[in-house]
């Protein structure tokens, strides 16, 4: 039996769940979910079987009294915390949700598509958002622990805090915002997790290649070559078809990639980022598979607020290949990766040449991302959700720049880049500069 008071709703306390699918679908309904992610599905059965025999710790006023007073940013809000954690307890659907959230995030590290998770808003209103940051400062005293353990420098831990503070205090300033506090949770459990560090100009993320590239390097020549995976559909442009929104009905072809005991063949991705239809032949004697999906990289992020100097760049670059180095020697990355619209090669069609943003390109391998999606740009760079772009407003150069290229029907998704270990301190433009294939 259930009662709806406002928005809320309350369950009875007897309510058994068993791990089953039809428990979750019948709970998303219930909780209005916009989608139901796989991800929730592959871990529900193994959350229930965890479920505590009391109410799970951080939905506890304790814990609200004690990590707050840490986190002083959001003690503020304290009421509100406890609020919502009251109405988690009296709700035994919220409950579970929220230990699932917890499960997937610190149990299972599985953050598969955590920033469409769905959110409780249309249940809670805005106390839905703060069940998310409960679950996310579960994680604060472990982030403390690890930096203590790693010895990482105080200067960079510093960096992180202020980091982490400012996105707290713009929750705080918008926490009725629907989806606002599962926005941060996806973004700061990365700090909490010791996966995200900020150095220099940049942010850096340890996480596994998510990219459809093989890339090989000569041993005698120290070449360069990327190619795409097998069964990529690609437009005559080189693009994924669908790219942009764009697709081609009549030229689409379908990228190989084979291997026999003497010989890798497949199709070449220019370091300009599109993938060419004619295919090459390496031999296996002389090239060397040095990155893949999968492997270990260090994806690259760009935060924003300042200019992407290019000296400011190559700097944060070196520092991050030193700090890995040296407080995480186990890690066995391969690359920096990096998966962003200012990757997004039609930049070039109306930026400088000398600008800040083509340099930065310059520095990367830069290859085509399998995406439709252009509301990056919106969100990164105008800090609005997608609309008309007569709606944007446009007030720094860069800004306007863009607007009047989306005005003209232009559209601006994003692009990858990577940049090899070995690599790291050679001269812009080195990868476009040594590639040799049509």
């Amino acid at each position: 039996m259930r009662v709806e008071i406002g928005r809320a709703i309350y369950m009875e306390k007897s309510l058994i769940f068993k791990g089953k699918i039809t428990e979750l679908e019948e709970l998303s309904k219930i909780l209005e979910f916009e989608t139901l992610p796989v991800s929730f599905k592959e871990n529900w059965e193994n959350a229930i079987k965890t479920y505590p025999n009391e109410t799970p710790f951080f939905l506890q006023d304790e814990f609200i009294d004690i990590t707050l007073n840490k986190v002083s940013v959001l003690s503020e809000l304290k009421e509100e915390f406890k609020k919502a954690a009251q109405l988690a307890r009296d709700d035994e659907r919220i409950l579970r949700v929220a230990w699932l959230w917890y499960h997937m995030c610190y149990i299972q590290y599985d953050w598969r598509g955590i920033y469409s998770w769905p959110n409780l808003c249309s249940i809670l209103g805005e106390h839905g958002n703060i069940i998310p940051m409960l679950v996310l400062l579960t994680g604060y005293d472990s982030m403390i622990e690890f930096y203590s353990n790693r010895e990482i420098p105080n200067e960079v831990e510093k960096t992180t805090h202020n980091a982490i503070k400012s996105s707290f205090t713009r929750f705080a300033n918008n926490y009725n915002r629907p989806g606002s506090g599962n926005d941060v949770l996806a973004w700061v459990i990365r700090y909490f997790a010791g996966r995200l560090y900020y150095l220099g100009r940049l942010q850096y993320e340890l996480q596994n290649c998510h990219n459809n590239i093989l890339v090989y390097r000569n041993y005698n020549t120290n070449e360069v070559v990327c190619l795409a995976e097998d069964n990529q559909t690609f437009r005559k442009d080189g693009k994924y078809d669908g790219n942009n929104g764009i697709y081609d009905y009549n030229n689409t072809w379908i990228s190989e990639y084979e291997e026999s005991e003497e010989f890798i063949n497949g199709h070449p991705i220019s370091p300009m980022s599109y993938a060419i239809q004619k295919k090459i032949r390496l031999k296996k004697s002389e090239w060397e598979l040095v990155l893949q999906r999968e492997d270990p990289v260090i994806s690259i992020h760009i935060p924003g607020g300042t200019k992407l100097d290019s000296s400011d760049v190559k700097s944060s670059l070196l520092e991050a290949e030193v700090f890995f180095s040296t407080y995480f020697p186990s890690y066995k990355w391969r690359s920096f990766i990096c998966n962003s619209w200012l990757l997004d090669t039609q930049l070039r069609e109306f930026l400088k040449q000398d600008s800040n943003i083509i340099k930065f390109q310059d520095y990367f391998y830069l290859f085509p991302i399998d995406s439709s999606s252009d509301t990056s740009v919106y969100k990164f760079l105008f800090n609005t959700k997608k609309c008309s772009p007569e709606e944007v407003k446009a007030k720094s150069s860069l800004q306007k720049n863009v607007k009047n290229y989306l005005l003209k029907g232009g559209k601006i998704t994003g692009g990858g880049g990577f940049i090899l270990r070995e690599d790291i301190g050679l001269k812009l433009g080195n990868y476009k500069a040594n590639f040799r294939y049509p």
